[in-house]
């Protein structure tokens, strides 16, 4: 079967072989317009099936957070605002948050 591979880096398919009893269906990502501000806000404010990042924080000193490289398509300088207000509404400043 023909799966895609190397996602924005190339964008090129490699072939795979999947036991005959698997059923195997490909994906692909549908062109959605980015959030706006005010959705990005209501989604880190109302999560859906965990609780807030502030929760969470409010239990810690500190915090890591790993963004993704280049290749990804992540918009990580538009989310991690919406992080680090989180993680401060839960104590942790910002000089106690280390970005890798």
């Amino acid at each position: 079967m023909e799966v895609p591979s190397h996602a924005w880096y190339g964008d090129t398919n490699m072939t795979l072989t999947f036991p005959d009893n698997w059923e195997v269906e490909v994906l692909n990502f549908a062109d959605r317009p980015a959030l706006t501000h005010d959705e990005m806000q209501e989604a880190f404010q109302s999560p859906i099936g965990t609780p807030r990042i502030s929760e969470l924080a409010s239990r810690s000193k500190d915090a890591v957070i790993i963004v993704d490289d280049l290749s990804r398509p992540t918009p990580a300088p538009d989310i991690l605002p919406y992080i680090l207000d989180e993680l401060k509404a839960g104590g942790i400043d910002r000089g106690s948050t280390l970005i890798v």
